[in-house]
């Protein structure tokens, strides 16, 4: 049975330690060939037969020329070519990039003939504004919110195109107007509330759009009382009359003109809290992180290049706390192991061995017993042609478990001992559930193709420790793509923290180590403790709440709050933003003074302390946009990086770029004179 290079069991083997293809023209040729040769050859289950090695001969050349063409194929299409291609598709378009996001490009240059077409227009001004900025857009005309009397050429829309749909059909009169609350006149109406209201699909008005809120496509419009109060002032709710303002257009002014766009998009997620379903606990983390019994040597495996694979699924289901919102979801566990063939040991603290353990999830209710298909009850080989497997690859129907808002794995685990350092290795990360980093998981919402959804990582609730596999040597962790809003504890000499959100981290190496043996790479920590590690952080936001908390700091295009006067007794900054600079008597300071400065940047979850400073409320980690930089900072903030993106830990997802670059486009698609202005709505509710 084949399975295409798009299902999600396709990214599932690509992900797993065994990496062979079954569209490897290997496979292939053995297949095509008389059984009566196959039997002949001289292999068995253990090892390869000559003939079997003789047929890759050849298939590494086919397989070359394959993938070649299928390259071919794919640099055809700006969607899909390489990235070194883009500037060369572009220019041959006569296509000026300003996104700075690889999606948003791409789209630049596939979409460039068809906004040329639709230039001028409403619809397509949203279009390009969702496709550089990567973000839901609403757009209103400034015009439609300036108090004006109607003309020749600029009437009220009727009753009926606002939505009211028992309003009589009689003459659009100023008598009848003035009986409703949708009269013409400047003054607000305080019997009716102006806000957005659904439409149904099935029964759309004229002046109804359809946009994205969260999830879902929603078709809606504003309510029929334009003269009505607004919920609040300032959001996409608000289509108050005004008189012109006349000043210099803003996020926060200049809206309300004839020559402008408005566009608003919602708060950036940031490094949000998942779902109930995507959040676990230390329980199953326990779990995920111990080993299984070690295979027998009777056990199936897949011998490769000297090396030795299996495969276990654990057929009792992970330990997870119970809650209601997680009654309709399974998880399971997946082990891999690879171990030398004439490996002196084959336990679990084997030097030679490597475990991977994978979280998964699935939609099965918790009281329905699990798929066979899935439970095998010892150690398996991934691929084979046995009596147990016949023709068919193991576990060939797992995807048709997964919807469509699950992804291939929750949290993977992994350990293996590095004989050139000398050092217990250890990875936990999460896994994205959307098509940001080009994983399967989640379709593309209707009418929205141009629009990808920004990556969410699992969530870990309640405080866990990550403790070395054995004291008498060094031990080193890394925690990718995961959201940690309690205490996470790292026992290691050397940690790697990447694309994370922890809220207090805490490195204990037991003793004082003289190295970079920590380092933060597009993270936001709401508190580290590290007295014993020397720390380097790249693109993060760091609370510093004051007292010694590590050895030394040396920090680069990042934003560091609180009192940072006493962190360590050895600090180093360039391209940095900190709350204050006071340096005591016997610290060390090296300090770039050119592109690090005091200016305070302006965050989404910030307060005013009692001190007068801006400190981020911890209260509010994992809640939507935390510690994201908001449209008031300053360009030094925005645009403060070395490569002129922005600080701290969202550099990585250029949201003040993208927020810039759609002012840019759209001054190429406008008519003359018009103005775009783009609006972070920090109040965006559904219809």
């Amino acid at each position: 049975m084949s399975i295409s290079d798009d299902s999600d069991f396709r990214k599932l083997l690509q992900a797993s330690l065994v990496a062979k293809d079954s569209h490897d023209a290997a496979v292939q040729l053995w297949r095509a060939l008389p059984a009566v040769y196959r039997d002949s050859d001289n292999g068995d289950k253990e090892s390869r037969g000559d003939l079997d090695r003789f047929l890759e001969g050849f298939a590494r050349v086919l397989n070359q020329l394959r993938k070649t063409l299928e390259q071919r194929l794919d640099d055809v299409s700006p969607l899909t070519c390489q990235t070194w291609l883009l500037p060369y598709s572009a220019d041959l378009l006569d296509v000026r990039l300003v996104s700075p996001d690889l999606d948003g490009q791409r789209q630049e240059i596939a979409k460039a003939i068809a906004w040329r077409k639709r230039k001028g227009t409403v619809g397509a001004a949203v279009e390009i504004a969702e496709a550089v900025g990567q973000m839901p857009i609403i757009a209103f005309e400034g015009y439609r919110s300036v108090a004006t009397t109607p003309r020749v050429g600029l009437r009220e829309p009727t009753m009926r195109e606002l939505g009211e749909l028992d309003w009589p059909k009689i003459p659009n009169t100023p008598a009848h107007w003035s009986a409703r609350p949708g009269t013409p006149a400047v003054t607000v109406d305080f019997r009716e509330l102006s806000r957005p209201k659904r439409v149904n699909d099935d029964d759309p008005t004229p002046l109804s759009i359809k946009s994205r809120f969260g999830e879902q496509e929603i078709r809606w419009q504003h309510e029929a009382a334009p003269h009505g109060i607004p919920p609040y002032l300032n959001g996409y709710q608000d289509i108050s009359m005004r008189t012109v303002d006349v000043r210099d257009s803003n996020y926060k002014q200049g809206h309300h003109h004839p020559k402008r766009l408005r566009l608003y998009t919602p708060i950036p997620e940031g490094f949000i809290a998942a779902e109930p379903e995507w959040s676990i606990g230390p329980q199953a983390l326990e779990h995920l992180m111990t080993p299984m019994q070690q295979p027998g040597e009777k056990e199936p495996s897949e011998e490769k290049e000297n090396i030795l694979y299996y495969l276990r699924v654990d057929p009792t289901e992970v330990p997870l706390e119970d809650t209601p919102s997680q009654s309709g979801f399974r998880y399971l566990r997946i082990e891999e192991r690879r171990i030398k063939q004439d490996a002196s040991s084959r336990d679990n603290l084997s030097k030679d061995l490597m475990i991977r353990s994978t979280l998964l999830t699935l939609k099965v209710e918790k009281d329905k017993p699990l798929p066979s298909l899935v439970l095998p009850e010892a150690w398996s080989k991934i691929w084979g042609d046995d009596e147990n497997s016949g023709d068919s690859d193991y576990f060939v129907n797992w995807h048709e478990y997964f919807d469509d808002k699950h992804n291939l794995f929750l949290v993977q685990w992994e350990r293996w001992f590095d004989a050139d350092t000398k050092r217990w290795r250890t990875r936990l990360r999460g896994g994205t559930w959307n098509m940001a980093e080009g994983c399967p998981g989640e379709e593309f919402l209707k009418n929205r193709e141009h629009i990808r959804r920004e990556p969410r990582w699992p969530t870990i609730y309640n405080d866990f420790e990550i403790d070395p596999p054995e004291t008498n040597f060094d031990h080193q962790v890394q925690i990718e793509q995961l959201v940690v809003p309690n205490w996470l504890w790292i026992k290691a000499k050397y940690c790697i923290v990447y694309k994370a959100a922890v809220k207090t981290l805490t490195i204990d190496a037991f003793e004082t180590v003289n190295q970079y043996n920590v380092r933060l790479v597009d993270s936001l920590i709401g508190h580290l403790e590290a007295p014993n590690h020397i720390v380097e952080a790249e693109y993060c936001t760091i609370i510093l709440t004051g007292g010694s908390q590590c050895l030394e700091l040396r920090a680069s295009d990042s934003i560091l709050l609180g009192n940072n006067t006493t962190v360590a007794a050895t600090i180093s900054l360039r391209y940095c933003a900190v709350a204050s600079l006071t340096k005591p008597l016997s610290s060390i300071w090296l300090i770039h003074e050119p592109s690090v400065h005091t200016r305070t940047p302006q965050l989404y979850g910030q307060y005013i302390d009692t001190t007068g400073r801006h400190a981020l409320d911890l209260s509010q980690f994992g809640t939507r946009g935390f510690g994201v930089i908001q449209q008031a900072s300053h360009a030094s903030i925005r645009h403060g990086a070395e490569d002129g993106g922005e600080l701290g830990a969202f550099h990585h997802r250029h949201y003040c770029g993208r927020q810039d670059a759609i002012v840019e486009k759209l001054k190429e698609y406008l008519p003359a004179g018009m103005t775009p202005v783009l609006i972070v709505d920090p109040i965006r509710p559904t219809p």
